[in-house]
């Protein structure tokens, strides 16, 4: 009962702080907006010369600690851009509604990597005892595996992938629980008719696409709740999000890709190793896009190809042959690889520390995305709030939006 009684006393996410958050926004859009990539001097430079000049002249020390802590980053950067101050306030999340993990054997989650279980235990937390469950683009359903064995819940999932389903369910099966998943495409319109009056909808870490149609079909076949931890933004059909609620229909911009991969841009989950590759292959793609305006006097082609992080094996000088032929030109036979390699790591080092100017938009705008979607769901009758379920240090994407009907 007191569980009970602190969910609904739990603040639901005001119209009033979205339209703050919205605000700020608006009007340090040429920072948000700007592409340090593909731009070798930000339009915004003029407008904020002090964040300008101590970006790129701070210590490394500095950059590298406001690239990996998000908190050091918008306090020490709000010095030199004072509008800061109104906005951080604004970027708490409160915990959600706490119902426990529940209890179930130890030997349960042989097989749930350390990490994913971390984050099953703290979304378990959001969920009442005993729940009606349809986990979302569930995978193996992990999630809906451990609340039917821990939280004694039942219910479906739908995955898209049949192999991951047919494991999924062998596993419900060896541990006997009341559970099943479906295979199928939670895109197609006949997924509709898992949505049941009595359901939980829960989906943590569903990307894109898949969570904004649950929403557009919750709006239009009722059920009793929803937990819902949103991810990968940017993986959508759609050029640009669009704004679902009421509150922010009228808003006079939009979030394209390019803005909704900025939300996921932060991570504390990729191996050391990967983040290295990832790095080096910056570095070699500036490299040779300064080679390229070199030879041909024009910025390179856009998009750029998709690449393999294997390319990186190849070397920088079969990688820039790589890319030429990709771009359609002949280098040189005397070019000096060496130069040009220098050139890209320069340009990077100054890629990453202009990108802290955008970055300082990065949460916000996913608060901001997500307050959109708590609306919505507001405006279809729930009684909806956005919270945080996690700790930044076990997922970046920590939010939360939760909805019930009363």
């Amino acid at each position: 009962m007191i569980a009970i009684l602190i969910k609904y006393l739990l603040p639901m996410f005001s119209a009033d702080r979205t339209l703050q958050i919205a605000d700020w926004l608006s009007r340090h859009q040429s920072l948000w907006q700007a592409r340090p990539f593909y731009e070798s001097e930000p339009r915004w430079a003029a407008q904020y010369p002090h964040l300008y000049n101590t970006l790129l002249t701070a210590s490394d020390a500095d950059i590298q600690h406001a690239r990996v802590n998000p908190d050091f980053h918008l306090q020490w950067l709000s010095q030199y851009l004072p509008s800061l101050g109104e906005l951080i306030p604004l970027l708490h999340l409160p915990p959600v509604a706490d119902y426990g993990h529940g209890s179930g054997s130890p030997h349960f989650p042989v097989g749930i990597p350390g990490r994913k279980w971390a984050q099953i235990q703290a979304f378990m937390r959001s969920i009442k005892p005993g729940s009606e469950l349809l986990d979302w683009c569930c995978g193996k359903g992990h999630l809906l595996r451990s609340l039917c064995h821990c939280k004694n819940c039942r219910g479906e999932g739908l995955e898209w992938q049949a192999p991951l389903a047919n494991d999924g369910n062998a596993l419900a099966r060896k541990w006997q629980l009341d559970c099943h998943i479906h295979n199928g495409d939670a895109l197609h319109e006949d997924t509709a008719g898992l949505l049941k009056a009595n359901s939980h909808v829960i989906a943590l870490h569903a990307c894109g696409d898949l969570h904004t149609h649950l929403l557009d079909l919750i709006a239009q076949h009722k059920v009793a709740a929803i937990s819902l931890a949103p991810c990968c933004y940017h993986l959508s059909k759609h050029s640009h999000y669009v704004w679902r609620s009421k509150t922010l229909q009228h808003l006079p911009w939009q979030a394209d890709i390019h803005t909704l991969r900025l939300c996921v841009e932060e991570s504390v989950t990729a191996p050391r190793q990967q983040l290295i590759a990832q790095a080096q292959l910056q570095a070699w793609r500036l490299g040779f896009n300064a080679l390229y305006e070199a030879q041909t006097g024009t910025p390179p082609p856009q998009p750029e190809p998709r690449l393999n992080m294997t390319i990186i094996k190849q070397g920088f000088v079969d990688f820039c042959h790589t890319r030429a032929q990709d771009s359609g030109i002949t280098l040189p036979a005397n070019l000096n690889f060496d130069h040009w390699q220098a050139q890209g790591e320069a340009l990077q080092h100054r890629v990453q520390r202009l990108e802290l100017a955008r970055h300082l938009a990065r949460r916000a705008m996913e608060i901001l995305i997500n307050a959109d979607k708590t609306h919505y769901l507001q405006d279809q009758g729930m009684r909806a709030g956005l919270y945080q379920f996690c700790a930044r240090q076990l997922s970046p994407r920590n939010m939360l939006i939760q909805g019930t009907h009363t």
